[in-house]
């Protein structure tokens, strides 16, 4: 599952700040521009190159909501079919490292059919 989250704010918690998130889908107006925005920081974090002038487009042609248990914590994001089109050397970074966030954990892992 490829996964996006937002901050919604900041609450004290046992006397620490702890951010609060809030997991978008692609329902969500924001969930396309942080996804494509987040691959390309990602980009330019690995290469040292920035990535912001690269022209990526993602169209998401359906998704199914999804939950996975890692741990005792339950992580949630979305299985989707998507049309990627756009500058190739993002892409294949996208292909390799990931879409989306988390993918440390195996998020955002992508097949192409």
């Amino acid at each position: 599952p490829i996964v996006i989250k937002k901050p919604t704010g900041v609450r004290i918690f046992e006397g620490k700040k702890r951010i609060e998130w809030r997991n978008l889908y692609p329902k969500d107006e924001e969930f396309l521009e942080r996804l494509i925005n987040n691959l390309k920081n990602r980009f330019t974090d690995y290469y040292g190159r920035d990535a912001s002038d690269k022209d990526l487009k993602i169209k998401i042609l359906n998704f199914k909501p999804k939950r996975h248990k890692i741990v005792n914590t339950y992580h949630r994001g979305v299985l989707c079919d998507m049309i990627v089109e756009g500058d190739k050397e993002l892409i294949k970074y996208g292909y390799d490292a990931g879409f989306g966030e988390k993918n440390a954990m195996g998020f955002g892992m992508v097949k192409v059919v």
